[in-house]
């Protein structure tokens, strides 16, 4: 009888730890593996650097000639000549046109001397020959032909010929100024007040104001003359270079009534030295 209890006794607790044993189950510690955190960064946005149009540097206007405006062509520029009683014309019916060098001096009486010496223009035979004078109307400086004079002060032109005292006052100014010498056109009422001989003046450095008048003869021997131009006095021309056989004293042309001077002439909006 014990020995059933104690082999009751052995299977219950054999029973009880098989029990007990399949009811203990091993605790695994399972780490969980962390889902990776995606940090994104964020692409920068590409830096957009302006295009920038330069700003063009203004081209200035190239004037081909003579500028039409000014009158100004290099070193030279244009002038009409604006007396009170009008504009004057030579003998082709063409306005008197006179030259201005920026670069011309006063030169003294011997320089004046000189170049009247050498320049020909009193050797062109007197003609006084007149053309119809045609009618102008508006801008008399559209009437100028500036390529003909832009050839001239380039000197692959000759002017033409003087034929009458105007013509010569012309051409001795435009002469001097490409001489560097400065010169003045001037005109001279005699016995009236009209305007009807022209001849020039100088302002030397060591005598003063010189006028000469070249007018021509017959072309045949230097006329260059120097006049002792005052209002109320006889206009008397004296040879500055006397030819042998020839009277160095000019007639009388008559009273001086009145003298305007004109050093450079005007041109459109620019009035000019004039008195």
């Amino acid at each position: 009888m014990r020995k059933v209890l104690w082999s009751a006794l052995v299977v219950a607790l054999l029973l009880t730890l098989l029990i007990s044993g399949s009811s203990c189950s091993k605790t695994v510690s399972v780490t969980a593996t962390p889902t990776p955190t995606l940090t994104l960064t964020p692409t920068p946005a590409p830096t957009i650097t302006p295009t920038l149009t330069p700003t063009p540097t203004p081209t200035p206007s190239i004037v081909e000639g003579i500028d039409p405006e000014t009158g100004a062509y290099g070193n030279y520029y244009l002038g009409l000549v604006r007396e009170p009683t009008g504009v004057q014309v030579d003998s082709y019916g063409n306005l008197i046109v006179i030259m201005n060098n920026r670069n011309a001096q006063n030169p003294t009486y011997s320089q004046l001397l000189d170049f009247l010496s050498s320049d020909k223009t009193d050797l062109y035979p007197f003609q006084g020959t007149l053309a119809p004078i045609p009618s102008r109307y508006g801008s008399l400086e559209s009437y100028v032909d500036l390529q003909y004079w832009k050839e001239i002060i380039d000197g692959t032109r000759r002017p033409n010929p003087p034929r009458t005292c105007a013509d010569y006052a012309e051409m001795l100014h435009n002469n001097s100024e490409m001489a560097g010498i400065r010169c003045a056109y001037v005109s001279v009422a005699l016995n009236s007040p009209i305007y009807d001989h022209a001849l020039n003046a100088f302002e030397t450095t060591d005598r003063g104001l010189v006028y000469i008048d070249d007018g021509g003869t017959d072309g045949s021997h230097n006329v260059d003359k120097v006049v002792d131009v005052e209002i109320g006095k006889s206009y008397v021309p004296l040879s500055l270079f006397p030819t042998p056989g020839w009277n160095s004293t000019w007639d009388s042309s008559g009273t001086v009534f009145d003298i305007f001077m004109t050093w450079d002439g005007s041109w459109n909006s620019r009035s000019g030295n004039s008195s």
